[in-house]
């Protein structure tokens, strides 16, 4: 039997082969289809699912400070913040170790980079708060060197005249990150500033480069609308023995600082004739906190 398709004659056999290699061809896609998700599923049987855990999964800290999360996994972890100006993270050992730099909030994201494993990824929400350190100005003194000694009493007054702070004053150090913040200077407690300003103060927490401009190590620089106060700073841990309410004693070791501003060339300038060699004032600083015990 002859069959016309299309114009041309075909017989029986022809027509049977045509039919079986067009099936074979509609049958292709369905077949490779069925090939790669036999692969996927292989592939998939090769990598191990697995998981880890993380201490905490919030972080509440102050700026300058630094906190630890542990790590319960048999991984090898990367971290990665979404933002290192406020707060920077490392992975020592198992220990995530969360540095703060600026008041804020962040994401820390914590990764298992094996290829191998297959492990979601764990998140910390990092708060970052300012604090503030008060300090009460214990003793102060000016060191002048010169030759006209009958200069000396115009230059102490004029010192005292022009200083931002004074014997017994409170200065407080709110930090807005880790080196930098507001600075007040009050008379007494809960009355309002004699001196409004901001302070730079780079005591050589930060060795790393997460500063962009590296400053000199305990320099404290104070800044107002119209001035600015260099100080050098010769920091001194002091042993201090204090009484608690309950008559509970207790020695501690507690931070003493001197800030030293440097003004011989304010005054060699001001008083060519004096013969000055050095001018410089040193006002010494406590903690707030060791003075009410």
């Amino acid at each position: 039997m002859r069959i016309y398709h299309g114009g041309l004659l075909y017989d029986n056999i022809t027509v049977l082969i045509m039919k079986k290699y067009y099936s074979v061809y509609l049958l292709l896609p369905l077949l490779f289809c069925l090939s790669f998700l036999s692969c996927s599923e292989d592939k998939d049987d090769m990598v191990e699912k697995t998981e880890f855990f993380l201490s905490a999964s919030e972080l509440n800290i102050l700026t300058g400070d630094k906190d630890t999360i542990f790590i319960d996994g048999d991984g090898v972890y990367t971290a990665v913040s979404a933002n290192e100006s406020i707060a920077f993270v490392e992975i020592v050992d198992k220990e995530v170790v969360v540095t703060s730099d600026e008041t804020g909030s962040t994401v820390i994201t914590i990764s298992d980079t094996r290829e191998d494993i297959i492990a979601v990824p764990k998140q910390i929400v990092v708060q970052v708060k300012e604090y503030s350190e008060k300090f009460l100005l214990t003793d102060e003194f000016l060191d002048i060197q010169l030759e006209d000694e009958t200069y000396r009493k115009e230059i102490e007054d004029d010192c005292k005249k022009n200083t931002i702070m004074s014997l017994g004053n409170i200065l407080e150090f709110t930090f807005l990150s880790a080196i930098n913040g507001r600075f007040h200077v009050y008379q007494k407690q809960n009355e309002a500033p004699v001196f409004d300003g901001a302070f730079l103060w780079n005591w050589g927490y930060f060795v790393k480069t997460r500063i962009p401009e590296p400053q000199p190590i305990n320099v404290l620089v104070i800044k107002s609308d119209n001035s600015e106060y260099v100080f050098s700073v010769q920091g001194l841990m002091v042993i201090c023995f204090s009484v608690m309410r309950e008559a509970t004693k207790s020695i501690t070791l507690e931070p003493r600082y001197t800030l030293i501003e440097n003004l011989t060339e304010k005054y060699q300038q001001k008083y060519p004739q004096a013969g000055i060699s050095s001018v410089s004032s040193h006002q010494v600083i406590y903690k707030e906190s060791l003075l009410i015990n």
